[in-house]
């Protein structure tokens, strides 16, 4: 094995692990329409373990991951709530909260369900990756796969080719430049999603061409 492939293979595979889990959540918080909640999340995960390496405990330690998940199950709990309540407080603002307070409780434990749940894959991911590659690989991948199809199973496909190849060439790139290779990674993503999108208006411009012939044609 060549001594760039024994250097880049375990971040790749690390990468694949954080493509599998986080391009499918990512889907999820697309369709939700909470894009920013995960590196909110990230941030408090962040603080957790902060706040546990005052307090003497070393970091990537269980003892400090207990202290990042604590801290993102606050949040998590925050984001419910206030998801919940955000759609009826506005108009009618006491008769909406009590009404919130009855009829969204469903809807608050289904929202808490989905945070919490998250954020142990968040809590998990930035002591691996940190907080911008894992906003990266949670965000990117779902809104390059959304710009070309609505299929949920093609999006998923989609977004795990999308984030295999991106972590190649990051990876390839830091180590070929002698970059960092977090920040590598991140710019790939942006690269990649911005010829995506470059793709997509070509397409979209492709498939309206006819059209407009036909209307041409048609007039007198």
């Amino acid at each position: 094995m060549s001594l760039e492939l024994q250097i880049l293979l375990p971040a790749f595979l690390a990468c694949l692990v954080l493509t599998g889990f986080l391009s499918y959540l990512g889907l999820h918080v697309l369709a939700r329409g909470v894009i920013f909640v995960d590196i909110a999340l990230a941030q408090i995960a962040a603080l957790g373990t902060a706040v546990a390496s005052l307090r003497g405990i070393e970091p990537r330690t269980t003892e400090s991951w207990l202290w990042s998940l604590g801290f993102t199950f606050v949040g998590a709990g925050l984001f419910a709530l206030t998801r919940g309540l955000r759609r009826r407080v506005p108009q009618e603002a006491f008769i909406g909260i009590t009404y919130a307070a009855h009829d969204s409780w469903q809807g608050i434990a289904w929202d808490l369900a989905f945070y919490m749940s998250f954020g142990v894959v968040i809590a998990s991911s930035v002591q691996m990756a940190g907080v911008l590659l894992v906003f990266s690989f949670l965000i990117v991948p779902a809104v390059f796969s959304a710009l070309f199809t609505g299929r949920l199973g093609l999006r998923l496909a989609i977004a795990y080719l999308l984030g295999a190849v991106v972590s190649a060439a990051g990876l390839w790139s830091s180590f070929k430049f002698d970059l960092p290779t977090g920040a590598a990674v991140v710019v790939t993503f942006g690269v990649a999603l911005l010829l995506g999108a470059i793709a997509r208006t070509v397409l979209s411009a492709r498939q309206r061409a006819p059209a407009r012939a036909a209307v041409r044609t048609a007039d007198p």
